[in-house]
């Protein structure tokens, strides 16, 4: 795992140049490690799994911090059975525990094993029991903990569940497939206020048909916030009818647009899943992990199709072109190209000297942005054109003076209500708080556009305008005319995180946990017109179809997936309605 930036000193200091990405690497690698050092760059030699358990070394008992007597093992000792069945308070007295299964605040045999953000392991009665007292500490370091999630540690439950005796494991039985993908649809009230202060708890109608609760989220709901993920969504991809999402917790989750359920668990993956690429053509879906690996599954039927090894560390970006060759960027600094349909290897391209963010394609070339500072443009290689053929690095384009986080292209078009055409570009944001407009023929930079005072996060066009996001809370938008600045978006009051425009509307996304819309139109250009706090905590990313879309879909730091119509007049009329994952431990 990577682990660059002060996880508190982020917090204190509004996440620097350096904290953003400290950050990220931290929470994509080990699910919400609090990081730890200042280099961007992420080190091939700072791996660390979470799967480890961890506990107090100085031969302390940690109880004496906690104040807490142990669990009663008498409740515990329910699941024992009937009269005359051996307690596992009994059944324990004859063992002896190994020590990384004992909780390290009670001491004993742990029941419900999870993970908080520093890494370490408790039971959850315990750990919670810890956390109602008002401590926001790990008790074993005594760090000040970033946030209060609890990771459910399914390595610890496992191999506690193969040592203890069956009268001494009551570790609830982990969920099955089928049931991890059930969703149940909970409704609102159309209070836009009141779903903000908190989830309804009033569950569906008894015996109601599988079709009419369809119906409902589908024709009455403007957006739909589904739990489902354990961790991070850290991407997101659509297909017409389904939607994709990536997330730490190792998984891929498939949704059903239409009934926003999701529909399928994807589990192939031993890292977090960090990018996703869909080929309709192929009825392909590709995805990249912090295994180091790129996994093949069929859109329809969702099995993996096979397993591209190679990289020899995370990757973190995917792009398909023409629907002929899969690109694959890595942390490795290599990008790989394959053919889509025969899955071979077509090139491995060198010549990166940092950890590779970022792919676009635009005008026969991919366009690649990294950490080393340097945007680097490479030829659209194909099966037919061969493994050897041509140069492997057409150009490295130089002048950021800070690493390279987010790319978009805009392909040559004709301007609206004139004869004069204008493109093709490519556009990269950097830490160095800038955005350069470069020619993607001639391949030179022909503008750079100052504004930011902090790292630009995030880029994204449409027919008339650039915009960009970027940690200083802002949206700036360029005319792509002439390039000038034609306003400024403020509203967010933390960094906008994740950019998407769809029908006439820009949305933002940001670590304020809001997602926002814009008109972007005549009649409402830049004005807010839906300000949503759905989201329990910061919005990550965010896709839709495309610019003329209806929906638009964001993935959270909470692991949630939100679902979002278009605005309508006045947005305390919407009808949200929010979906609980059923069945996951």
């Amino acid at each position: 795992m990577a682990t660059s930036g002060d996880a508190d000193a982020m917090d204190a200091s509004r996440r620097g140049s350096d904290s953003e990405d400290a950050f990220e690497d931290a929470r994509a690698s080990d699910g919400h490690g609090v990081a730890g050092g200042a280099n961007p760059a992420r080190s091939d030699e700072e791996e660390c799994d979470m799967d480890c358990l961890v506990r107090d070394t100085s031969g302390t008992d940690v109880r004496e911090r906690v104040g807490e007597e142990s669990p009663d093992s008498a409740a515990r000792g329910e699941r024992g059975g009937g009269e005359g069945a051996k307690s596992p308070a009994a059944a324990l007295s004859s063992l002896e525990i190994p020590v990384h299964f004992q909780c390290p605040i009670t001491m004993e045999l742990m029941q419900d094993p999870v993970m908080i953000a520093t890494g370490h392991t408790y039971d959850r009665p315990a750990i919670q029991r810890w956390w109602d007292q008002g401590h926001r500490t790990c008790p074993v370091t005594g760090a000040r903990l970033r946030h209060l999630e609890l990771i459910p540690n399914h390595a610890i439950r496992t191999a506690i569940t193969a040592w203890a005796p069956a009268d001494v494991s009551a570790l609830r039985p982990l969920a099955s497939l089928q049931q991890k993908a059930a969703v149940e649809i909970l409704r609102q009230s159309s209070d836009i206020a009141a779903f903000a202060g908190g989830v309804s708890t009033s569950a569906p109608e008894q015996g109601a048909s599988e079709d009419a609760m369809q119906d409902a989220s589908t024709d009455h709901p403007v957006y739909t916030i589904a739990d489902g993920h354990d961790e991070i969504v850290w991407g997101v991809d659509t297909t017409p009818t389904t939607l994709f999402s990536a997330s730490a917790d190792k998984t891929i989750r498939a949704w059903d647009i239409a009934s926003r359920r999701c529909v399928q668990v994807l589990e192939e993956h031993t890292r977090p899943v960090l990018c996703l690429a869909v080929c309709v053509k192929h009825d392909k879906l590709f995805s990249g992990s912090y295994d180091c690996t790129v996994r093949v599954w069929n859109l329809t039927t969702y099995r993996r199709i096979t397993s591209l090894p190679g990289h020899t560390d995370a990757v973190r970006a995917l792009q398909v072109y023409n629907d002929t060759t899969l690109y694959t960027a890595s942390y490795d600094h290599t990008i790989r190209a394959y053919d889509i349909e025969s899955l071979t290897l077509l090139k491995v391209l060198r010549g990166h000297t940092g950890p590779v963010r970022t792919l676009v394609s635009v005008n026969d070339y991919i366009f690649s942005g990294s950490y080393d500072k340097r945007v680097c443009v490479w030829p659209g290689f194909s099966q037919e054109v061969g493994p050897s053929a041509g140069s492997d690095l057409v150009k490295t384009l130089k002048g950021h003076r800070g690493a390279v986080r987010a790319l978009a292209c805009y392909p040559r078009q004709q301007v609206r209500g004139s004869e004069r055409a204008i493109g093709p570009f490519v556009f990269s944001g950097s830490d160095d708080t800038n955005v350069r407009v470069w020619n993607a023929e001639t391949l030179e930079c022909v503008h750079e556009l100052k504004g930011h005072t902090d790292n630009v996060r995030v880029l994204t066009v449409d027919a008339r305008y650039l915009y960009s996001g970027s940690w200083d809370k802002k949206i700036r938008v360029w005319d792509l005319g002439n390039f000038s600045c034609k306003h400024v978006i403020t509203g967010h009051t933390e960094a906008v995180l994740a950019l998407c425009v769809m029908g006439g509307h820009l949305v933002s996304g940001s670590y304020d946990t809001t997602v926002r819309f814009w008109g972007v139109q005549p009649d409402t250009e830049f004005e807010c017109v839906g300000v949503f706090k759905a989201h329990d905590d910061a919005v990550r990313v965010l896709t839709s179809a495309g610019c003329s879309a209806s929906t638009v879909f964001s993935g959270s730091y909470d692991g949630s997936i939100g679902f979002w119509r278009l605005p309508i007049e006045d947005p305390k009329n919407w009808t949200p309605n929010r979906s609980v994952a059923n069945g996951w431990v």
